[in-house]
């Protein structure tokens, strides 16, 4: 009987462990950036915002990115949440958004991160966040959308939540969906 109830808490374990690595899309507790536009799909910050911004803003909070993707041990991915109200303010501007986003800059964080790809350029990120007890919990969706070069790069996302606790990312999940063999598309 000993033996029955070991196998069963270790299996009950090792099944409450595998879910800690899956990030659900539908989780009620899942927010989405309130920089989204459920019309097309994507998030008000364009790639080249992204491209722009994104890596200055990570270096200034301590995230330093090799110049060669992939090489010295940089991990795959990486986010920081920012609170600075001059600093989400300047993006916005910069990004031609104040128009679009509703309320006031003090209700909201900026997210802003980077994904280690296989390709330079064609991708779409999606992104969700969860408040932890450790902080803040990201899920990445990465869409191959188009071609790139063959070469490792790094795909770079920003997005404006509702208040959340500043400071890196605690835990960041991951899924990447391949490019559809027709697609085509611009590697940029």
């Amino acid at each position: 009987m000993n033996r029955l109830f070991v196998v069963l808490a270790l299996t009950l374990g090792l099944a409450g462990c595998a879910k800690d690595d899956v990030f659900d899309w539908t989780d009620k507790d899942a927010i989405a950036p309130v920089s989204f536009d459920s019309e097309t799909g994507v998030d008000l910050f364009s790639w080249d915002d992204c491209r722009e911004i994104v890596p200055g803003l990570l270096e200034q909070n301590g995230i330093t990115l090799s110049k060669h993707p992939g090489a010295g041990g940089i991990p795959w991915e990486g986010a920081v949440v920012i609170n600075d109200k001059a600093v989400i303010n300047d993006v916005v501007k910069e990004s031609g958004l104040e128009s679009r986003i509703p309320g006031g800059i003090e209700d909201y964080s900026l997210l802003v991160g980077y994904a280690l790809t296989g390709h330079t350029g064609g991708y779409k990120i999606s992104q969700r966040v969860k408040r932890a007890l450790d902080g803040v919990s990201l899920g990445l969706l990465i869409e191959q959308v188009g071609l790139g070069k063959c070469t490792p790069g790094y795909a770079f996302y920003m997005a404006l939540y509702p208040k959340l606790p500043s400071g890196p990312v605690s835990k960041i999940y991951r899924t990447d969906v391949d490019a559809d063999p027709g697609s085509g598309g611009n590697a940029e």
